[in-house]
């Protein structure tokens, strides 16, 4: 998991990287930062079943410091996963069994669920990407086998339906990837593995059309698959297709360039999965998806560092 510098572009070398065989790490899946406590939540294996927890400023052949493993915790296929340092709870979606289990943010071993979110009243299919607003007290998720967003309370336990989904072709969802909310600007911010940016109101409900997208071959969009707006208002977004990262103005519409982007051999990506970033200014506790490449927010005395985690 390689670190840049704060104004890296183009073809970066990382200033620090995490790896080696202490780490456990291999096809990594989601990560998560929990600022306020100095940590990184990452799963270690793409669509695993275990959550490493390490120093958020981890460097080299660095251990965990604790892992969330085990029959217990009922995490079969994890993925996204987000990092509640209010509450003191960290979410983690579980593909294989099409839910998602909460737990205590310390939790380390093979423990069970605080509570899970499962069955079929809730339209959970495939989840990719999770995001968790505080100031709404909402959990967000992209359900992809059914092209929808799916809206829960927070505290929500069992087999419930959603409060709101959007869905239908008017959306457009179709192979959707990982999302970010932001409660400042009341929007939903959706990647598209066909290679687009949607955009949609934060309070949207059913088949709806996006208030934007952003899509088209100067985008350099191919195959996007993790999203968040840094602390600069920006969409960064990654290009599978392209191995790379891309930046645009929150407000990009149509078929643009990115304003700028960290491609190239020495920045030592290998096809970077999403991007994730745990954020107070935005009411924040995270965004995450299955994770190779991440921006976040703690480089350099909270400078907006670009980070990736490589497979």
């Amino acid at each position: 998991m390689p670190v840049y510098a704060a104004d890296a572009q183009g073809n970066a070398a990382p200033i620090r990287t995490l790896a080696g065989a202490s780490t456990g790490l291999g096809t990594s899946g989601g990560i998560a930062l929990d600022l306020i406590h100095g940590e990184l939540f990452l799963v270690p294996h793409s669509l695993g079943d275990i959550v490493n927890v390490y120093p958020l400023d981890a460097d080299g052949d660095q251990a965990p410091i604790r892992s969330l493993d085990g029959v217990n915790t009922g995490i079969d296929g994890a993925g996204a996963i987000a990092v509640d340092p209010v509450n003191d709870e960290l979410y983690v979606t579980s593909a294989d069994n099409d839910s998602i289990r909460v737990f205590s943010r310390t939790a380390d071993g093979n423990v069970a669920p605080l509570r899970t979110i499962e069955g079929p009243s809730t339209g959970i299919d495939f989840i990719l990407g999770i995001y968790v607003d505080l100031t709404h007290d909402e959990i967000f998720v992209t359900s992809s086998f059914t092209d929808s967003i799916l809206v829960f309370p927070r505290t929500a336990n069992g087999d419930l339906a959603p409060s709101r989904t959007l869905e239908g072709p008017t959306t457009a969802l179709r192979s959707n990837g990982w999302i970010f909310v932001s409660p400042k600007y009341d929007e939903i911010y959706v990647s598209q593995r066909t290679g687009s940016i949607d955009v949609f109101p934060r309070t949207g409900d059913g088949d709806i059309a996006p208030t934007r997208t952003i899509a088209g071959p100067n985008t350099l969009l191919d195959d996007a698959q993790g999203i968040y707006m840094n602390a600069r208002d920006e969409l960064v977004v990654n290009s599978l297709g392209v191995n790379s990262v891309l930046v645009f103005p929150r407000l990009a519409s149509g078929d643009v360039a990115p304003s700028r982007s960290i491609v190239g051999a020495a920045t030592g990506m290998d096809d970077p999965f999403a991007l994730g970033s745990s954020r107070a200014a935005e009411g924040a506790v995270g965004f995450v998806g299955p994770v190779p490449v991440f921006f976040d927010d703690f480089e350099s005395g909270d400078t907006s560092a670009w980070s990736s985690a490589v497979q």
